[in-house]
């Protein structure tokens, strides 16, 4: 990456050297057209998309101080947090934890969670970040069913069959995954001084 960059600056720093006597050439002109417009185009473009990569690993998300409590919460030794629960068992790729249980599984939604992912950092460079940090709307349960649906597990669940929790209900919306009673328990920042934590060489949070 740094040898693209540092190429298509000495193209261009060249380029606006010799503009004159390249102009009036064609080959001048298309060096020109490549310093530019090409090449710049083509670096910004790997640039975008090796960041936007980087921005779906778990190191970069808490990268930020206020989010180094969520991931500590990954290695609580505790059956009922989900996040720490779906981490621990590699429910969830563990280099991209956050990404995959955060991101936007809709047609647009990568640039959606961008999006939203640029919003958090205003927000922190404007008021502070806010503890705990609140999600601009409701977690979805397509985020859940996008792995769960069509599991057995998830399907044949006695506690999915029920009058309160069943499928249909899940499936619409109409029951949020996280009610109170189901899975309810989530990152458990609040308890974090009174939690045992799983110690694991292999693990990406440490």
């Amino acid at each position: 990456m740094l040898i693209v960059i540092g190429g298509a600056l000495a193209l261009t720093f060249y380029v606006l050297v010799a503009e004159r006597q390249l102009i009036g050439q064609r080959a001048g002109r298309v060096l020109i057209f490549l310093a530019l417009v090409a090449v710049p185009t083509a670096a910004a473009a790997l640039g975008a998309g090796y960041n936007l990569k980087r921005s779906t690993e778990t190191h970069f998300c808490l990268s930020c101080h206020e989010m180094q409590p969520y991931g500590k919460s990954l290695l609580i030794d505790d059956n009922e947090p989900l996040p720490a629960v779906h981490y621990q068992k590699r429910l969830v790729d563990r280099n991209a934890a956050c990404y995959t249980c955060h991101r936007d599984y809709a047609l647009f939604g990568d640039l959606t969670t961008k999006l939203n992912g640029l919003r958090h950092v205003w927000v922190h460079f404007t008021r502070g970040a806010p503890t705990p940090i609140k999600l601009y709307q409701p977690y979805s349960n397509a985020n859940c069913l996008h792995c769960h649906a069509g599991a057995r597990g998830y399907e044949t669940s006695k506690h999915h069959e029920t009058s309160d929790a069943h499928l249909t209900d899940m499936t619409s919306g109409k029951l949020s995954c996280l009610t109170k009673g189901c899975h309810g328990v989530t990152h458990s920042i609040a308890d974090l001084k009174d939690a045992d934590f799983w110690k694991h060489p292999a693990a990406v949070v440490q």
